[in-house]
C-alpha cells in the first residue's frame, strides 16, 4: 500500500486518507505522509458531544497535520454546533449532512 502510496504522489495524483481514527482503523505515518488530505472520521464528534474535553485531541491533531502541510477534513458534520466544532479547531474543510439544505450555505 505505501509504494502505491508513494507512486500516486510522484505521478501528482492527490489523494486523500479516509477514516482517520475510526475505531478499530490502523495508524501509518507512512501512508498518512504521502497524502495531501487527512479526513478525520466522524467518530471525533461524536467524542466531543460525550465529553468537550476530547476537544483538545481533535485540535492537536489539526494542528500537527496542518503543520505538515496538509489539510483537513472533518467528517460528520450534521449541526451548527458540529459546525462550530470544526470552525473551533480550524480545519480546513468539512463534509456531512448539515449541507444537504442548500440554504444552510450563504
Amino acid at each position: 500500500m505505501h509504494d502505491f502510496a508513494q507512486w500516486l504522489k510522484r505521478n501528482s495524483i492527490v489523494t486523500a486518507l479516509d477514516d482517520f481514527a475510526q475505531d478499530g482503523s490502523m495508524y501509518s505515518f507512512k501512508l498518512m505522509n504521502e497524502t495531501k488530505f487527512i479526513k478525520i472520521d466522524k467518530s471525533f464528534i461524536i467524542q466531543i458531544k460525550k465529553n468537550r474535553n476530547h476537544l483538545f485531541y481533535l485540535q492537536g491533531l489539526v494542528n500537527t497535520i496542518s503543520l505538515n502541510g496538509q489539510k483537513t477534513i472533518i467528517e460528520g458534520i450534521e449541526s451548527m454546533y458540529d459546525l462550530q466544532i470544526a470552525r473551533d479547531v480550524k480545519c480546513d474543510y468539512v463534509q456531512g449532512y448539515l449541507f444537504q439544505d442548500k440554504n444552510i450555505i450563504k
